[in-house]
Parts: C-alpha cells; sequence; structure tokens
C-alpha cells in the first residue's frame, strides 16, 4: 500500500507537498541517534543491560524498554576501564546507522543482516552520562576515580602526583610511616638493633592499611 496519495496528483500541488512533507517528518521520528535512559538490570557476563529511556514521544507516550543492550567500556592498547553497572544508573544510547548484530555476535565485517536504520533495535550504551541535577560527581582538579558510597578515591594531579586515600588514609603515606618505623630497625647501638621502639608503629601501619586493603 502506498503511503502517498492514490489519486493522480500533480506533483506541485498542495495535497501532493503537504504529503510528502508528513511522510518526511513520519519518518524523521522514527529514526533515532542518541537518547538518555536509565538502567534497570545489568548482566554483567554478557556486558548488557536493560534501560528505560528517559526521553518520550512528543506526545507523551513512552518508548518501550530495551533488553539486552550491549554495554561499552573504553578500551584500547591492551587496557580497558569496566565497572559493573546498578539499577538507576544513566547511560547514553546511540542508535547505529545500520544493524550491526554480524559485528557485535562475531567481531566479523560484512554487510548489514537487514535494512534497519538508527532504530530502537539497533542501540548500544556508553554508561556515566548526568544530568545537571546529580550532584553525586564533581570535578576537581587532574583526573580522579571515585567509589561514591565507600569513599575510596585515587587522585593524579597535574604535576604527576597521586594519592589513593579512603577518608583520612592514605596509602603513601602509610607506606611512608612503613618506612620511617623500618629505619629504625637499621640503626646500630652498642647493644645491636634497636627493636622494641618500633613495634607499636608497625602495628599502627598495619591497622591502618587494612582500611584499604582489599
Amino acid at each position: 500500500m502506498s503511503l502517498l496519495p492514490e489519486n493522480d496528483l500533480g506533483l506541485s500541488t498542495p495535497r501532493f507537498t503537504e504529503a510528502l512533507a508528513g511522510l518526511a517528518g513520519k519518518v524523521s521520528n522514527q529514526r533515532r541517534s542518541c537518547l538518555p535512559a536509565r538502567v534497570v538490570t545489568f548482566d554483567s557476563t554478557k556486558r548488557t543491560c536493560n534501560c528505560k529511556l528517559l526521553i518520550t514521544e512528543e506526545n507523551g507516550d513512552e518508548l518501550p524498554m530495551l533488553t539486552g543492550v550491549p554495554v561499552q567500556y573504553p578500551t584500547g592498547g591492551g587496557f580497558s576501564v569496566t565497572y559493573p553497572l546498578s539499577e538507576g544508573d544513566e547511560v547514553l544510547l546511540f542508535f547505529a546507522d545500520r544493524d550491526f548484530e554480524r559485528w557485535l555476535l562475531s567481531g566479523r565485517a560484512g554487510p548489514p543482516q537487514s535494512g534497519r536504520r538508527n532504530t530502537l533495535s539497533d542501540a548500544f550504551a556508553v554508561p556515566g552520562v548526568k544530568d545537571f541535577a546529580d550532584s553525586s560527581v564533581s570535578v576537581g582538579a587532574g583526573l580522579r576515580i571515585e567509589h561514591s558510597s565507600s569513599g575510596m578515591r585515587i587522585r593524579i594531579s597535574s604535576a604527576g602526583k597521586v594519592a589513593i586515600e579512603k577518608g583520612n588514609v592514605e596509602l603513601l603515606n602509610l607506606i611512608n610511616s612503613l618506612i620511617e618505623a623500618l629505619k629504625v630497625l637499621t640503626v646500630n647501638t652498642t647493644t645491636g638493633l634497636v627493636l622494641p621502639t618500633t613495634v607499636s608503629s608497625l602495628a599502627a601501619v598495619q591497622t591502618s592499611l587494612g582500611v584499604i586493603k582489599e
């Protein structure tokens, strides 16, 4: 069945141009490029998530929940950064120009297996998108890797200095304290090595290290 009027209309008639514009608008509204979504469930083994789109149709109708969406993490040069997603995390969904199922399942190049273009069926998720109302992410000087609920943080400054910390406990400070305590052991006296005064210092360092050590 043709989507254009069935009666014979000239290409310049208002009815034809209106119909053509309506058809173009309908096709355009069915194509997607990227939209934010919220994670409902996450499968770490398959690296997929089920997610709910956060943008509705213009009339307010909700788009269907997407299932089995592949989650893409930054990788390259033999390195990768991965982390599990939790319910409620937000992701940015990209909708591929063409059906990419062949590549996704096998890693092989080849033609698309269907004529789909920019459809909900060909989405992949990139974690990390945040709305401005979310105050859980703050940007400081340098690079920061942070776990919000535990307070664990890794910082690299623009000067190339590193800090690995949780609360008031910082790993490199602990290592420095351990070195200072061990230095006392190497002090020779007339009676030999000094041992007793360092035991409590080493125990304190070990206790603090337990706050960070997995």
